[in-house]
């Protein structure tokens, strides 16, 4: 079972957010200057909390040198979820 993140923990993410795209996908700043995909369910969970701990590249879907990147990939993969064949 997954350990859940602290509202302090939560709190620090949602500060490094910079845009919603959907309800399900937030795009962080990361203190470096590049841009993450978080799926909104990991922050409640363990990957919230290591987020909030500075461990970016095991807890992100995607880390990626601009915003644009990480929309792009937000985009694509709310896609293949939502196509049938897949």
């Amino acid at each position: 079972m997954s350990r859940g993140s602290t509202l302090e923990e939560q709190r620090k993410v949602l500060s490094m957010v910079c845009a919603e795209p959907t309800s399900d996908w937030y795009v962080l700043r990361l203190p470096d200057g590049r841009y993450a995909a978080l799926w909104a369910q990991g922050l409640m969970i363990e990957h919230g909390s290591a987020i909030a701990a500075g461990d970016y590249e095991d807890s992100c879907a995607l880390i990626g040198s601009s915003k644009q990147e990480v929309l792009k990939y937000i985009r694509e993969a709310d896609a293949d979820e939502n196509d049938p064949l897949k």
